[in-house]
């Protein structure tokens, strides 16, 4: 038992000898040798010790793994060799000591794993099993040490949970996880980043009809029926379906799937791979939408390299260039230069889009056709995660149309619709740089605004086209007659303003309108009718008459204003005196404003007399404007800015608040005293008066029958169907009309007998001449006859006379009113009046006169 398993010279004399002495020492000697040789043939290390520990035998693996081929390692101990054999075997020996105790404490073999160092700077991992032997008496025989190399196998298990690892984290990078169904014994198995996927316990039962339960309602048939299909036709599967997970979100997967199947065909596993493709599918979906819209844009769009060699374009950039996608792709955006900008530009572009990442601006390119068009360009460079740009974006509409556009704009903005002819603000503008330009002080330049007359009149009575027309045909006929450096505008309506140098004096102007009056002379042929036109000019001259254009503009306008007042069909200079007028007129203008808001201005009453009996029957309320002075403004003086202005509007409904609420104050003093109210024209005429008179007659409780309103044939004449509704709704209310200035205008019996007339007024033009005018005496005769024929009540204005008073009463005159029997009174004098005893005929008989019926006799 002393020989070691090696085959050595021991073992080789022992067996010599003993084949010596007899046939059974030789048969055991025999088997000794092959067990040794079976031992030493083995690639694990095996090891006897006895039951102190001490090493008894051990196979060549051993010896080699512990370099002890050249030590006496018999009856030594592991802590023994420790120290004999390599230091680095050291410790190796020490733990093998500890794990021996160990199997001897637990008295059952004891599997241990050793890591072995080797003096060649590797080292292998052992496996150890130590199997205590006993005694019958339970004592210590010895122990028998077994060990297997197991290295490479941990190397290969380390590979493979290492390979398993990384298929684990690409299945978590890619969402993708992995399943075997066993077909045969219904176990489904998952991997871990399938269970994560599905959001599904890893340590909870999942079987088929668990992830069937994932998949949405809807798709669930459809899923088995694939299934089936696949399994009758050994085909794979790769199909999409929606999953809700346990946390209610919904999620979209794809399956790629297989069968695994037996010698016989028969499907034993159903395994695959599901990917969760929602993020996937987005990015599709967004890819996809972002290449439409790439498609779809309406501005031109191209994607370059680094290089600026032409990557792709879309729809648009072919339809803006003229270039297809295979004529672009592959070049560089120099096929569209134009020529129009020089390298500075373009080397200022590339160093902008170098520092910024990105351009913009306007440029021009040229088509494929050879046209240049305008378009606006962005830029901007992509860049790689180092900051280099690799690529470039070019997005640019066409600008032609908006540029048309935009010429369309400013010469509408610049020209007058209507004539194409400039408008007020492009005179202006042309008129400041002619004045800023012009340094020669021997000639002028002139400034004619020209109105059209009665143009309003031929307007309403042949109709706004027509009207229109004859605008455009002035406007022509005045262009044709100037020289190309003169310059004419329609200012609005029908105004039409010009300007041009000439010599210093009034020759060349007088001469020039004459031209333009001579041009517009011949008949306008306008609906088959002929049309004869005026107009007024006013004249301004630089420098002479201002050195701004708004000034001279002004100036020009005032004095075809001055014509038109002075008749029409003239012309007219500007002068100091009219400019003063002008600067006069505008402070009367400004403090009517402010005395309307304020209300200052108030009606006076003068009594109306009839001539039968003698007595004041009703009264005309007359506006009066009290100054700061003291003194009194008369309607004369304001009346005309007003009706200019438009002021007459409100100033107009102010006074016939007041009349009204002083009527209904006298009505329920017991005092019926009618009172009758002049209407402007303009007055009459706005389309909000009757809604505003009756809204005034309704808040103040005026009995509408001591109502009578005054207007003029003027009035009346120039919107006559309106205005005969307007005085048809008057009547219907109770009020009475009556027809003011007769005799002073057209005079027509057509409307005296037309109109719903209550009273005429003669005219105080006419009165005043009474009775020594012939010719008045015929006229207020005539009046006065035809108002008794047609059962008219007359009414003279302005008797200042007692034979002015005889007269009218001899030749049977209804009533009169006159300084004769006083004057216009405010309200509170006029009530005193009211309130005397008598007072119905005082005023009259203050005059000294009474009608002959009521005289007394001597």
């Amino acid at each position: 038992m002393g020989t070691h398993v090696t085959r050595d010279k021991t073992v080789t004399t022992a067996t010599a000898g003993c084949h010596a002495l007899n046939p059974d020492c030789r048969s055991l000697l025999e088997d000794r040798e092959r067990l040794s040789t079976l031992l030493n043939a083995m690639p694990d290390i095996v090891c006897f010790k006895d039951a102190l520990g001490r090493w008894l035998e051990a196979n060549e693996a051993n010896l080699r793994l512990f370099h002890l081929d050249k030590v006496n390692y018999r009856g030594k101990t592991d802590a023994e060799l420790a120290d004999v054999a390599h230091p680095i075997f050291h410790d190796a020996f020490l733990s093998c000591e500890r794990s021996d105790q160990e199997a001897w404490t637990t008295r059952r073999a004891f599997h241990v794993i050793e890591t072995i160092p080797d003096p060649a700077g590797d080292s292998h991992t052992w496996t150890l099993t130590k199997i205590p032997l006993f005694h019958p008496d339970g004592s210590r025989k010895g122990l028998v040490v077994l060990g297997r190399n197991i290295t490479e196998e941990q190397r290969a298990q380390e590979r493979l949970r290492h390979s398993e690892e990384m298929l684990n984290q690409a299945q978590r990078i890619a969402d993708i996880g992995h399943f075997e169904w066993d077909m045969s014994k219904n176990v489904l198995h998952l991997s871990s980043n399938a269970y994560r996927l599905l959001c599904l316990d890893p340590a909870s039962e999942v079987s088929t009809r668990t992830c069937l339960d994932l998949i949405a309602p809807t798709q669930r048939r459809e899923t088995l029926r694939t299934f089936a299909r696949a399994l009758t036709r050994h085909e794979d599967i790769k199909y999409e379906f929606g999953v809700r997970l346990c946390n209610g979100e919904h999620r979209l997967f794809q399956a790629h799937c297989t069968f695994s199947r037996n010698l016989q065909g028969q499907a034993t596993s159903f395994l695959g791979v599901v990917q969760d493709i929602t993020l996937l599918k987005r990015s599709h979906d967004l890819v996809a939408l972002l290449a439409r819209i790439f498609e779809a844009a309406s501005e031109g769009i191209s994607i370059t390299d680094a290089h600026g060699t032409i990557l792709q374009v879309n729809q648009a950039f072919t339809a803006i260039t003229g270039y297809s996608a295979a004529e672009a792709v592959g070049g560089t955006p120099r096929l569209l230069k134009s020529g129009y900008h020089d390298e500075t530009f373009y080397r200022s572009m590339w160093f902008t889009l170098q520092q910024q990442g990105q351009w913009s601006g306007e440029i021009w390119n040229r088509r494929k056709n050879g046209e240049v068009y305008p378009e606006w360009l962005n830029i901007t460079a992509v860049r790689d995660a180092q900051g280099r740009p690799v690529n470039y974006v070019a997005v640019f509409s066409d600008l032609t149309e908006m540029r048309r556009k935009e010429e369309i704009i400013r010469f509408a903005r610049y020209h007058d619709a209507l004539t194409n002819l400039p408008n007020r603000t492009l005179l202006r503008d042309l008129l400041s740089a002619a004045l800023s330009q012009t340094t020669d002080h021997t000639v002028a330049i002139a400034v004619l605004y020209l109105d059209i007359d009665n143009f309003k009149r031929i307007n309403d009575s042949l109709g706004y086209q027509a009207g229109d027309r004859l605008i455009q045909e002035t406007a022509a006929r005045l262009a044709s007659c100037l020289r190309p450096e003169e310059v004419i505008a329609r200012m609005g309506g029908d105004e039409f303003c010009l300007f041009f140098v000439c010599e210093n004096d009034d020759s060349t102007l007088l001469h020039k309108m004459q031209s333009l009056q001579d041009i517009l002379a011949p008949p306008f042929h306008i609906s088959q009718q002929p049309i004869h036109l005026t107009a007024s000019f006013g004249t301004a001259l630089y420098p002479r008459d201002g050195q701004e254009a708004d000034i001279l503009l002004r100036r020009a306008e005032m004095a075809m204003a001055q014509a038109k007042q002075q008749g029409k069909n003239v012309y007219r200079f500007f002068t100091k005196e009219l400019d003063d007028r002008f600067r006069h007129r505008l402070k009367v203008e400004n403090a009517l404003r402010h005395a309307i808001e304020r209300g200052e201005i108030v009606p006076w009453y003068q009594p109306r007399i009839c001539l039968h009996h003698g007595r004041m029957i009703a009264a005309e309320a007359l506006a009066r404007w009290p100054q700061a002075d003291g003194s009194m403004a008369m309607p004369n003086t304001f009346i005309p800015v007003a009706e200019e202005t438009g002021l007459i509007i409100p100033l107009g409904t102010m006074i016939l608040e007041q009349v009204c609420r002083q009527v209904t104050r006298w009505q329920k003093a017991d005092h019926e005293l009618a009172v009758s109210i002049n209407l402007s024209p303009r007055q009459f005429r706005d389309r909000d008066f009757l809604a505003s008179f009756e809204a005034i007659v309704l808040a103040t409780g005026v009995d509408p029958q001591l109502l009578e309103l005054e207007i003029t044939e003027q009035a009346v004449i120039e919107h006559e169907d309106n205005a005969m509704r307007t005085l048809a709704a008057l009547k219907e209310m109770g009020i009475r009309i009556s027809l003011d200035d007769f005799g002073t205008g057209y005079s027509s019996l057509h409307y005296l007998k037309m109109l719903p007339i209550d009273v005429v007024k003669i005219d105080r033009s006419f009165v005043s001449e009474l009775p020594h005018s012939r010719d008045c005496i015929g006229i207020v005769s005539a009046i006065l006859a035809m108002s008794r024929s047609l059962e008219i009540l007359s009414l003279a204005e302005g008797v200042e006379t007692t034979e002015q008073l005889v007269f009218l009463h001899r030749h049977g005159c209804d009533e009169a009113q006159g300084y004769l029997f006083s004057r216009p009174q405010p309200a509170p004098v006029m009530t005193e009046e009211l309130l005397r005893e008598g007072s119905a005929s005082a005023v009259a008989l203050r005059s000294g006169w009474h009608p002959p019926e009521l005289r007394t006799a001597p």
